[in-house]
């Protein structure tokens, strides 16, 4: 409540219906992209791991 009160003046509540019709359409675009070196080692590891339990 007391952290309520400190933000108030910060924040700015919206109802969803208020602000529909100015949002744009919703757009998706998905990236691929490779793991790093270390990434893959973890990854492997976590596999691993998993595969021995």
């Amino acid at each position: 409540s007391k952290l309520h009160d400190i933000l108030r003046p910060f924040l700015l509540r919206r109802l969803k219906t208020d602000v529909l019709h100015n949002l744009p359409v919703k757009s998706e675009v998905v990236l691929y992209h490779g793991l790093s070196a270390l990434q893959k080692k973890q990854y492997k590891a976590i596999l691993t791991r998993d595969a021995c339990e």
